[in-house]
């Protein structure tokens, strides 16, 4: 294919992910490293250090799966209406960036809105249309992302995303509304706007810590140019 990418994917067939939890391959096609692969492919087809090196920025500023779910908004929006619509069409007009902030710090509408859709969508997959309950221990097994990947996506909401229907993923989008209209004190998506996360840090002595905002990538980056 001309290119490798690894970012805690799967290295092969029947192999356990890279992460210390092995169920995150449950996340399938919404792994993290799919959209990291569509960057790479991207980049593959014309070449160049400079856009390589843009590879490591966009992965690192962008909600992953927003991209890759881009065709599920598109179908779900077919034929929605009122709220429903409203959330959907805040979601298709963002990109996925977590980074881009106003003049007061605060981000774009669509990260408070995709958090909360992945949140609904999850609710709806393992505990509103299951024809039997699985029991307490769904929680658990939906899991969480880690503080390294604040705006990854758990199993379960991976587990939505790949099985809901049109009806369900409205109804999630309605749900979305109503939490946020009252968290925000607003019913205007436009307004649903929350400070840029920043990583917690702490310091041993005197020194205070700076602020450091948030980006999903690795610990060391490596960019290396080869030429004749």
């Amino acid at each position: 294919q001309g290119y490798l990418m690894q970012w805690n994917n799967v290295p092969s067939m029947g192999w356990t992910a890279g992460d210390a939890p092995a169920r995150e391959r449950l996340a399938g096609e919404y792994h993290r490293a799919g959209f990291l692969k569509r960057l790479v492919a991207r980049v593959t087809n014309k070449p160049s250090y400079e856009a390589s090196r843009a590879i490591d920025r966009r992965s690192g500023t962008t909600a992953q799966q927003r991209p890759l779910f881009r065709r599920g908004l598109l179908r779900a929006r077919r034929g929605s209406q009122g709220n429903a619509r409203a959330v959907l069409d805040a979601l298709l007009a963002w990109d996925g960036s977590y980074h881009r902030s106003d003049g007061a710090g605060k981000v774009e509408p669509g990260v408070a809105i995709w958090e909360e859709f992945k949140a609904q969508s999850q609710a709806i997959a393992l505990f509103s249309f299951q024809k039997q309950p699985v029991g307490p221990g769904t929680k658990d097994l939906a899991g969480k992302p880690g503080t390294s990947h604040e705006f990854d996506i758990s199993n379960g909401e991976a587990f939505a995303l790949r099985t809901l229907g049109r009806p369900a993923l409205r109804l999630a989008a309605e749900r979305t509304f109503d939490k946020l209209a009252a968290r925000f004190a607003n019913r205007d998506p436009a307004t649903w706007r929350e400070p840029r996360r920043m990583y917690e840090v702490s310091a041993q002595g005197a020194a205070s810590t700076p602020d450091l905002p948030f980006f999903d990538r690795g610990t060391w980056q490596q960019s290396v140019g080869l030429g004749p």
